[in-house]
């Protein structure tokens, strides 16, 4: 690992220039370059990089802060990238009226790829770190052009569910794809082992709490509904104007989103019915979108939800429905009309109405399925199996089944009948809780040697350069 290339880190994550100068002692670095959101980090770091390059301008395409002699793209590098070019197109439906045409999408995604396929070979990169999990576009493009040549990266991700105050607990993982066993899995196996007595899990209080939260609401389904009115709509308008780096703060404009999300609302509503009870089906709580949730993390188009919720429905057959909700807080961006309308004409699928309480929709199920939500862990607390489309973590909690075809939910849904999946406890809910507590770090607050030791530890088996993609190509 000599030559190295990080994308996000910056010294408002304290990731400063002692903690990587240990990092760089510790692993052999000899070049590295930063992509940081933090215009500073191009005084702060700039005796530890040989470049320093500003997040912002990145993701517009500007490479002016370090410009490269960049090679023509040829046709080699085009076929191997092209299974990851339209998942990259749904990433620029996050940044709204940007990227509202097929000439915008086309030519930042060729800008993006001619520059780093050229920084890449010609500064001979032979590892990636990722703050977080790739989904801003540019990043994207990076990793997609790791697996074309070939290159071993690290991923960094946000456990969700373990928020404390502003200290995230957060994870690393060198395959957020899980294609091939990483250092979580050694953790795992650590932990069941430990825990292989029967006697008692004990869990750090923050973990006890989660752990109780989650039980309580199981056990008492919550009366309470997550439903947002015109004001909490507006403030989700509002944060998403500032999270995709929009400038429109005309009222007039967030007004019309308004109006346009509300609109929205009425044609689902069209379609969308209470549960019936008496029904069997599987519960699919739909993710925002678009999120990093959905694409990558939905791993491929399946990050769309219709592609996902169409095998379930096939798979599921004559007699058990898909009951479809919609997130709470879904608007315009990232929505049409036309999406509930294709949602509607799947057979067996139910749109159910938002004001349906969600626990209670749990209860009644016979599985919960989603790409990577929050849902498909909460509803293992009710004893109910979670098909699971994407990619995190959550795949190693004890009722998840990894599902991405038809005949893998055929299957699952073959062991749910016979009663042969579902059979795990509170137990071994408390192991996965505490494999969590295991591969989690809380970044922002440990000290430097600490995370040098963690991040020495992820990395440790993946520092050899896997086989490329692009060899079939005559790259």
């Amino acid at each position: 690992m000599e030559n190295v290339l990080l994308v996000g880190f910056g010294s408002k994550y304290s990731f400063t220039a002692n903690r990587f100068r240990l990092i760089k002692e510790r692993l052999g670095i000899r070049n590295s370059y930063l992509v940081s959101p933090h215009p500073e980090d191009r005084e702060l770091l700039a005796g530890e990089m040989r470049a320093v390059l500003r997040y912002a301008k990145v993701f517009a395409g500007d490479y002016g802060d370090y410009v490269i002699d960049e090679d023509p793209l040829q046709d080699g590098i085009l076929d191997a990238s092209a299974k990851y070019a339209m998942e990259t197109v749904y990433m620029m439906q996050r940044h709204g009226w940007r990227y509202d045409s097929f000439t915008r999408c086309k030519n930042l995604y060729f800008r993006h790829l001619k520059y780093w396929d050229s920084f890449l070979r010609k500064k001979s990169i032979d590892y990636v770190f990722f703050h977080s999990v790739p989904h801003e576009i540019f990043d994207f493009v990076i990793y997609q052009l790791c697996k074309v040549h070939g290159i071993p990266m690290c991923f960094g991700d946000n456990l969700h569910e373990y928020r404390e105050g502003e200290t995230v607990k957060r994870y690393y993982t060198t395959d957020y794809y899980y294609s091939e066993p990483t250092w979580l899995d050694d953790v795992y196996r650590e932990v069941k082992e430990a825990c292989a007595d029967g006697g008692e899990v004990s869990l750090p209080e923050d973990q006890e709490r989660l752990f109780q939260g989650f039980l309580k609401n199981a056990k008492n389904p919550a009366t309470s509904v997550n439903r947002k009115g015109w004001a909490g709509l507006m403030e989700e308008i509002r944060r998403y104007y500032t999270s995709s780096r929009l400038r429109w703060t005309n009222p007039l404009r967030q007004g019309y989103a308004l109006y346009q999300t509300k609109q929205l609302q009425k044609h689902y509503n069209q379609y969308a019915v209470y549960p019936d009870y008496s029904d069997r089906y599987i519960y699919v709580p739909l993710h925002y979108f678009p999120e990093c949730t959905t694409f990558p993390q939905g791993g491929g188009l399946y990050g769309d939800q219709i592609l996902m919720i169409d095998i379930l429905a096939h798979a599921a057959g004559e007699g058990t429905y898909i009951y479809v909700k919609e997130h709470p807080t879904q608007i315009i961006f990232g929505r049409k009309k036309e999406f509930y309308d294709s949602l509607a004409a799947i057979p067996n699928v139910k749109l159910i109405r938002t004001d349906t309480v969600q626990y209670e929709i749990i209860a009644h199920s016979m599985a919960v399925s989603t790409l990577t939500g929050t849902t498909g862990y909460e509803c293992q607390y009710m004893g109910k199996p979670f098909l699971m489309f994407g990619y995190y973590i959550t795949r190693y909690a004890p009722g998840t089944l990894f599902v991405r075809n038809v005949e893998d939910c055929k299957k699952a849904l073959e062991e749910i009948r016979k009663g042969e999946q579902g059979r795990f406890t509170e137990r071994d809910i408390r192991i996965y809780l505490k494999f969590v507590e295991g591969v989690a770090i809380r970044e922002r607050t440990c000290t430097d040697e600490v995370f040098t030791d963690y991040i020495d530890r992820v990395t440790e088996k993946n520092r050899v350069k896997p086989e490329k993609e692009s060899q079939a190509h005559g790259i």
